[in-house]
């Protein structure tokens, strides 16, 4: 029993249950009882002592002062306690500041270190896409000067076809035949060749968590390699060589030139520089004097139908 102070004098002397002074104090039960505890709860108890002599200068009793002693220390025990710990949560606080930088350190490197993985992996990028450009300027260069010589043939068709008669149309499109052949057969192998395959780059990206690789990867570039995708216009059959009307293959040893008209370019001047000439739909001749800067158009029998003077210097002629 705790005696606190709010409790009576009645109740610090007096037993609870049966409302009488303590007598004897209980060494076996530890507790004071009165008469009729004695009777009814420590009848057997035969360690039993008179409550004056268990009390007799018990402030003064080394129990007394071990126990004030004690409590005491106990209390000088919870103040190091409650210092330790504020000391610790002070420690901590800085401890926690201290991991806070090391991590923002830590994460700096980590993105340094990402950084030049990323650059890394872009520098091989770069490598890759400047190859394959330049192979692709390779192939334009190559296809610029493929087209250049097409687009002359393509330009002396239409002039052959404008002013050539049939023998010089003959005589053309048999050479103009030869090297369209040869511009066929280099197309056919450009899409037979790796030239003009339709390359992809992409990035393969890598587990980092499970790369073995030395330093570890983001990622590795890769090259694919596709076909062409040019469809070639061509026509289902060509002739290799031209027949004449007769069927016979000729050759140009085979062919004679025989003399129709023979003309005199009339002049009212000494010279005249004759540059260029053609037959006209309707059978005229048409010839081009670039010394007086004028066009002579003869008939079939070699007379004069006009003569158009120029304002420039004329070198060739060309109708359409």
């Amino acid at each position: 029993m705790f005696l606190t102070q709010g409790c009576s004098t009645r109740e610090k002397i007096n037993c609870t249950d049966h409302d009488e002074r303590f007598v004897y104090f209980c060494s076996e039960h530890e507790t004071p009882c009165c008469v009729k505890c004695i009777k009814t709860k420590h009848i057997e108890c035969r360690n039993l002592t008179t409550i004056e002599t268990v009390v007799k200068d018990i402030k003064q009793s080394p129990s007394f002062l071990d126990l004030e002693m004690t409590l005491s220390d106990l209390l000088s025990n919870i103040s190091n306690f409650v210092e330790d710990r504020e000391a610790n949560r002070r420690q901590l606080k800085e401890q926690k500041m201290q991991c806070e930088e090391e991590i923002r350190s830590a994460r700096k490197a980590i993105n340094t270190y990402f950084d030049q993985l990323k650059a890394d992996l872009t520098n091989k990028m770069q490598h890759a896409f400047i190859k394959q450009e330049s192979q692709i300027q390779t192939a334009l260069r190559d296809i610029e000067s493929h087209k250049a010589r097409v687009q002359d043939l393509k330009q002396n068709l239409n002039c052959i076809k404008s002013i050539a008669s049939d023998f010089q149309s003959f005589m053309a499109m048999r050479m103009m035949l030869q090297t369209t052949q040869i511009e066929e057969i280099e197309q056919q192998n450009w899409i037979q060749g790796d030239k003009f395959n339709w390359n992809e780059i992409s990035i393969i990206q890598c587990d980092i968590k499970s790369s073995k690789d030395e330093p570890p990867s983001i990622g590795k570039i890769q090259v694919q390699e596709n076909s062409c995708k040019v469809a070639l216009k061509m026509q289902k059959s060509r002739e290799a060589q031209l027949i004449g009307k007769n069927g016979d293959s000729r050759n140009i040893e085979s062919i004679q030139l025989k003399v129709k008209l023979e003309c005199t370019i009339p002049c009212k001047y000494k010279e005249q520089q004759i540059m260029d000439g053609g037959v006209l739909p309707n059978g005229e001749l048409i010839f081009c004097d670039r010394l007086n800067s004028r066009l002579v158009i003869l008939d079939s029998e070699g007379d004069v139908v006009r003569i158009i003077m120029l304002f420039f210097l004329s070198y060739s002629v060309c109708h359409y």
